[in-house]
């Protein structure tokens, strides 16, 4: 669940792939080429986007070699590739003949895999309005300053954030920016907040 999404009149940025439950068999895939028992789906999210991917090793697996399973993980991609959610390219043209455009923005590194991830759930990367990676925003995520480089875009824009974490709903809560919370990724719903199962809901409204 790479990521996190902004929905608005001005801006959108989704939840398209499913990369957190891909992560979970992939890092047991890993453990069990050096012999390590498997962790459950519990073990893994309450520790996964928490930590560091070095931490989360060291706390499933006290014993490892940090280093070889975080690179015997990586070589578990051409086995268990991402599932997209939708073709987002198809949800994409459908909000921008609404006049609602489409970014990204992450805590993750705005680099060739983010890249890959965007390309895999179908986004059409000419036409989205920014991506803004760890590397573009003043302050990480969940801190609202994260969103000043989309607010200084947009700064009459009405913007709606799409994400699954409560930090996420924090931020724009001090942000001052709508959010809905996206059910596909590792969170339960959050009280009192507007959620939908996954981003193809959206897909339903749009005929």
């Amino acid at each position: 669940d790479m990521t996190s999404s902004l929905v608005g009149s001005e801006m959108c940025i989704r939840d398209s792939l499913y990369t957190f439950q891909n992560g979970f068999l992939k890092i047991n895939a890993a453990a069990q080429e050096y012999g390590y028992s498997p962790i459950t789906f519990d073990e893994y999210r309450s520790c996964y986007g928490r930590y560091s991917f070095e931490e989360c090793l060291r706390i499933w697996f006290p014993s490892c070699n940090v280093e070889r399973l975080s690179r015997c993980y990586s070589e578990q991609k051409s086995k268990f590739p991402y599932k997209p959610i939708c073709d987002f390219g198809v949800l994409q043209k459908k909000l921008m003949d609404r006049g609602i455009q489409c970014g990204i923005l992450t805590n993750g590194h705005n680099n060739k895999k983010l890249f890959e991830k965007l390309l895999l759930s179908g986004v059409i990367l000419s036409d989205l309005i920014g991506v803004w990676g760890k590397e573009d925003l003043p302050f990480p995520k969940p801190d609202s300053r994260a969103l000043l480089p989309v607010k200084k875009l947009y700064p009459s824009g009405k913007l709606v954030y799409f994400g699954d974490a409560v930090t996420d709903y924090q931020m724009c809560r001090e942000g001052n920016i709508a959010f809905v919370q996206v059910l596909s990724g590792k969170e339960s719903a959050i009280s009192n907040v507007i959620s939908i199962r996954d981003i193809t809901i959206l897909l339903e409204y749009l005929p």
